[in-house]
């Protein structure tokens, strides 16, 4: 287990039992990082992952979050 601040630069400090770009894959303590596909945009499932117990979002556009969220370009 790794904790936020360890996978990023930032004062968070939360545990992170693993990293997911699916929501529907997210399990309670997972950083769920907000990618924009072909296809589709994970930001799109922001609370999805946040209900399904995801500790943190990693995202490049403003998101609603109820949890840490990261800013990355």
């Amino acid at each position: 287990m790794k904790r936020l601040n360890e996978l990023y630069d930032c004062d968070i400090d939360v545990p992170i039992n693993g990293i997911k770009i699916n929501s529907n894959e997210v399990e309670p303590g997972d950083l769920f990082v907000c990618v924009k596909g072909v296809t589709a945009d994970r930001h799109d499932f922001v609370l999805d992952a946040i209900k399904r117990g995801a500790s943190a979002i990693v995202c490049s556009k403003k998101v609603e979050s109820s949890v840490p969220t990261i800013m990355v370009e």
